[in-house]
């Protein structure tokens, strides 16, 4: 057929039997075979359940071969990750003895069985933190391996040390920096360590983390990041391949059990009916030791039964019609005495197994009992590892700390009532950007919360009503406006009411919060600036040209640092509320 690949048979049925670990590294050696005779093809490995991609993924990345794979390792099962909670633990409890071994052995020391032996023995009394400061103890330890022993000894004690100063994850995080885990691991593992610290100082923050003990709930949920390459093996379970399609097909681990055999209080069942939308059935799960079932548990049990062999089928249809040009169906099942294969009843194997037993290759050897795996290469740092020394600190030569300013929130009125006000005000403002505006009915109403507001703020009780009127007339004053409804209205682009922003301005760092901020529908930036002064007397254009002059250095400054959020020309003015006027920087 188009398309067919010679040295590829179209569908192949493999058996791998007790040995998963045979398999999985079939599955490396199929997958290189595909790389290399259709490089741009896609492949992906479909799995039933998350816990079937384990071992694939490994086998890949032990070839090299690029995989990606979204929420299906759990970070847990990472060994960098495993080593960092030994490492909690450790430092948490110096009587754990496993946690210590186990951060002796991580690859930041790397200490042989024969070093390990000779600090810690059978009931041994002496805490390992206590016999890696004992000469005589370490007198037995290989010399070569002393070197490595002191220096992570004395990482341990500064470690213990400082132990409840500062957040969890800042003090974890610094340790393992300081044994010289960044170099000790590949740098795509690096990625499981910055999010099991991220994990960490998130669940710190929020007081849902205490001790090592917290680590399942921890642990629960997450996930390796999968890595990324040109043109990935994709792995993900059957349910999220539903409705996509690949050149080439994997489907391992046929033998595993999709569902557990979990006893549960009750079983249950919707059925559907003519009558009504439909019938649920329930019945109580028997006591632990009955002799009989009840009919309705009896019937129950049947129907669950079915459905989940129907749901198995549904996902085999699935997985084996995602493929356009060839498919792998694999497994490693157990072998009964006879040296016979019985496919589980909950496996996916049982559902091919009547029609397609006769067709499967058992892999020559693999039905033997499987030899004892190699043991893995020791891998640590060097003996003579250091630190790498931090390059000299730049000088500062500019923005040193006496120039720092904070733009202060300015009223034109000076008393602590006006100041007050002009507070409430804003405040108003921002709210009304944020929903439909009000009516004045309403405006009227909230007369008794304004007046509550003062009273928080510290405003004096005999100048709580005529404030409260102010602050009352600044925002009916502003709603009757069509230039005050035009800045509080929500239709323009990128709205923002107290934008704070930080820049430099005049060679200054500046820090200032502006009252309003938008893109209007000509694609023009606004900055606006409330002022909630009053004047009485004639004259009002003079005392507005007045305030401009005043403010305009803070106006040139805001459009200064508000040119930076785009690539909008940007535009700034004042808005007096309690005047109805606006007047734009020119």
């Amino acid at each position: 057929s188009e398309g067919a690949l010679p040295a590829i048979a179209t569908v192949s049925l493999r058996l791998f039997p007790e040995n998963p670990g045979g398999e999985a590294r079939a599955i490396a050696a199929r997958v290189a075979d595909l790389r290399s005779l259709d490089p741009q093809g896609t492949v992906a490995v479909l799995v039933a359940a998350h816990a079937h991609a384990v071992p694939v993924i490994d086998a890949l990345e032990a070839q090299g071969l690029p995989a990606l794979g979204v929420d299906l390792v759990p970070l847990r099962e990472r060994m960098i990750v495993r080593d960092l909670v030994q490492l909690t633990r450790a430092l948490h409890d110096l009587a754990d003895r496993a946690a210590w071994l186990a951060v002796l052995r991580a690859p930041w020391c790397g200490a042989r069985l024969s070093t390990l032996t000779a600090l810690s023995g059978l009931n041994d009394r002496e805490l390992l933190i206590e016999a890696l400061g004992n000469p005589e103890r370490l007198a037995h330890c290989d010399p070569a391996e002393r070197s490595r022993l002191e220096r992570v000894r004395d990482v341990l004690r500064a470690a213990l040390a400082r132990r409840g100063v500062g957040s969890a994850a800042n003090w974890l995080e610094t340790t393992w920096m300081r044994l010289g885990a960044s170099d000790a691991y590949q740098a795509r593992e690096l990625e499981d360590a910055r999010a099991f610290f991220a994990a960490l100082a998130e669940r710190a923050a929020a007081f849902e983390w205490r001790a090592p003990g917290d680590f399942a709930s921890l642990l629960e949920h997450l996930y390796s990041a999968p890595s990324a390459g040109e043109n990935p093996v994709q792995v993900m379970t059957i349910h999220r391949a539903k409705g996509l399609e690949f050149d080439h097909v994997i489907v391992p681990a046929l033998d595993r059990a999709t569902r557990g055999g979990e006893r549960r209080l009750l079983r249950w069942i919707d059925l559907p009916s003519q009558a009504s939308e439909s019938n649920l059935l329930i019945a109580p799960t028997p006591p632990v030791g009955a002799k009989e079932e009840g009919d309705l548990n009896v019937y129950l049990k049947d129907l669950l039964r079915q459905r989940d062999a129907n749901e198995r089928c549904r996902l085999m249809y699935v997985a084996t019609t995602r493929a356009r040009r060839t498919l792998w169906l694999s497994g490693a099942p157990a072998v009964s005495a006879d040296g016979t294969v019985k496919p589980d009843k909950r496996t996916l194997l049982a559902i091919l197994w009547p029609a397609l037993a006769a067709r499967f290759e058992t892999v020559a050897g693999a039905d033997a009992p499987a030899a004892l795996a190699p043991t893995a290469p020791l891998i640590r740092l060097l003996a003579d590892w250091r630190p790498a020394d931090l390059p000299p600190a730049l000088p500062l030569t500019q923005l040193p700390c006496a120039y720092l300013a904070a733009e202060p929130p300015e009223f034109s009125w000076v008393g602590e009532t006006q100041r007050h006000i002009g507070t409430a005000v804003h405040a108003w403002f921002a709210r009304l950007a944020q929903q439909p505006l009000p009516t004045d009915e309403a405006i009227g109403q909230a007369g008794a919360a304004v007046l509550a507001q003062l009273q928080r703020l510290g405003v004096p009780a005999r100048e709580q009503e005529r404030a409260a009127q102010l602050i009352l007339s600044a925002v009916r004053r502003t709603l009757a406006d069509e230039r005050g409804r035009w800045i509080l209205s929500s239709r323009h682009r990128e709205t923002h009411s107290e934008l704070a922003l930080t820049g430099l301005t005049g060679g200054r760092l500046r820090s200032v919060v502006i009252d309003r901020c938008f893109v209007d529908e000509s694609g023009t930036r606004w900055v606006i600036d409330y002022k909630t002064s009053r004047h009485e007397g004639g004259d009002l254009e003079g005392f507005l040209e007045q305030e401009m002059q005043r403010y305009r250095p803070q106006l040139e400054e805001y459009r200064t640092l508000a040119a930076a959020l785009g690539p909008q020309p940007v535009r700034a003015a004042l808005y007096f509320p309690l005047l109805g006027a606006f007047r734009e920087l020119r």
